[in-house]
């Protein structure tokens, strides 16, 4: 916690006429201890503004019947904001690294673009569900406002579709736009994929529990299903399934976050599509949603 204490030495200065009238002033003291026994006291003060090595000690004599005051004023109701680039930030000494099970969860909304007007998939619709942290590595540099991770996740994604075109899969696991059957009322055609996430980000520490991160996720993609539902004439509800429709086993995405007290905004582009050249249609995505503790 950073604090301003007024070491107010004068105290000492009273009891001793050749100590002179001096008072010594330490700004956003680290730690500050004062020990006060019958006759004595101790202040031991560690770090202060802008060195955290700082050390300061002293002792002095006092009559048991006279009263030795402190004062100690917090900044908590002041807002605490540095220049992350030009600040150091607080320095711990060392470089922190730091091995972390995180519950960090992303829900958003995906809106794609195509030059295939046929693909046309609802942002409404289409949902990400990311946990993103499960498993990371943190490095907290001994001086600055970045820090870095490493984190290992799980993410979910539905492509949605609502017009009259569906996912048709062929039996070698390509993917190809179709019409529906003639005479249906057609409801939605959807695509789902399940990936292992890999994601490098830096968190940049803007002012107190405001970060910003930002940095590429690498995706390995697992098809899970396609399914498309529509009414037949006489009032049938439908559902054609097909597992594992193929899908590009890798590809690589951007996201960015900003972050207040563990709740904020994230944005995620992914220039590249789900599916490779000539097993499925070309588009790129970008999910805009919500992150809770990421």
């Amino acid at each position: 916690m950073k604090k301003t204490i007024i070491a107010a030495i004068a105290a000492a200065t009273m009891l001793n006429a050749n100590a002179g009238n001096d008072t010594l002033v330490i700004m956003k003291a680290d730690t500050v201890r004062l020990i006060k026994n019958t006759n004595n006291v101790r202040i031991d003060i560690a770090g202060r503004e802008g060195n955290s090595d700082y050390r300061y000690s002293t002792d002095f004599m006092v009559d048991s019947c006279q009263t030795v005051v402190t004062k100690e004023a917090s900044s908590k109701r002041n807002f605490d904001f540095t220049l992350p680039v030009l600040g150091s930030g607080k320095n711990s000494g060392k470089t922190d690294v730091t091995l972390t099970v995180g519950f960090g969860l992303l829900l958003g909304n995906i809106y794609a673009n195509a030059d295939d007007k046929l693909l046309d998939i609802d942002g409404s619709a289409s949902h990400e569900v990311w946990w993103a942290n499960m498993l990371g590595v943190w490095v907290r540099p001994a001086t600055g406002n970045f820090s870095f991770a490493l984190d290992f996740g799980i993410d979910w994604r539905n492509y949605r579709m609502k017009n009259d075109m569906l996912f048709s899969v062929a039996d070698d696991g390509a993917v190809s736009l179709a019409e529906y059957p003639e005479g249906v009322k057609p409801k939605y055609s959807r695509i789902k994929t399940l990936s292992q996430t890999i994601t490098l980000t830096a968190n940049w520490r803007i002012a107190k529990k405001l970060n910003v991160r930002f940095g590429p996720v690498l995706s390995i993609n697992n098809g899970l299903s396609a399914l498309s539902r529509y009414t037949t004439a006489d009032g049938e509800m439908i559902k054609a399934k097909t597992n594992d429709p193929k899908v590009k086993q890798l590809t690589v995405d951007y996201c960015m976050g900003v972050t207040w007290h563990n709740f904020g905004l994230y944005v995620k582009h992914s220039p590249q599509s789900i599916f490779s050249k000539g097993w499925g249609p070309q588009f790129s995505s970008t999910t805009l949603g919500f992150n809770f503790f990421w």
